[in-house]
């Protein structure tokens, strides 16, 4: 009598290839929202298709209501949608027509927002990435003023990464509120079930 899996690669035992791996939505604080504006290195996921859905990224977006995108599969294959198709939403909060997936891993322009002190930290939120997970800073770290709470900056990080220490952030400058039609508000203090 054989042994359970025995064929198997690695004789069924798992293995970190085969876990799914870590996301943004990971911790309790559920999935980001659908993005207000379209940026490159965006993911999305069609909801419907005539063929196949498949996984696209965003490489540019034109001013005249056009992104560009190109399949993340196979040969690579170019694709244009419309942005208001990208960016429109259902009544749950999620794309009517394009799921948003996700970041490709590089660095962006975004903003952080200061919530909250304690002590010698400084709490942050990254809309963009997730607007309900907190991202502490050592205050001393910050290299300039800022209003805590309600201080918003300038920063690069990226918003592919599944874990605040993994964001590689840096804060450029302080700057006024980018308003909700690109950045969704912090919602903090977390209003947890």
């Amino acid at each position: 009598m054989g042994a359970s899996g025995k064929k198997l690669r690695g004789h069924g035992q798992r293995t970190k290839t085969t876990s799914p791996p870590a996301q943004v939505k990971d911790g309790g604080y559920g999935r980001p929202p659908h993005p207000r504006s379209v940026r490159a290195g965006q993911l999305y996921w069609p909801r419907q298709a005539r063929g196949r859905r498949r996984q696209f990224q965003i490489t540019r977006a034109a001013g005249d209501g056009k992104v560009h995108g190109k399949r993340t599969d196979g040969a690579h294959e170019p694709l244009i949608v419309s942005a208001g198709r990208l960016l429109a939403v259902s009544e749950d909060g999620d794309g009517e027509h394009y799921s948003f997936i996700g970041w490709t891993p590089r660095r962006y322009q975004t903003w952080a927002c200061a919530v909250e002190r304690d002590l010698d930290r400084v709490i942050l939120i990254l809309p963009e990435w997730h607007p309900t997970r907190p991202v502490r800073v050592i205050a001393r770290l910050i290299p300039f003023a800022l209003v805590v709470p309600g201080g918003w900056t300038r920063a690069t990080a990226d918003l592919s990464a599944p874990y605040p220490a993994r964001l590689a952030l840096v804060l450029t400058s302080p700057c006024g509120d980018p308003g909700r039609a690109i950045c969704a508000a912090p919602a903090w203090p977390i209003q947890r079930a």
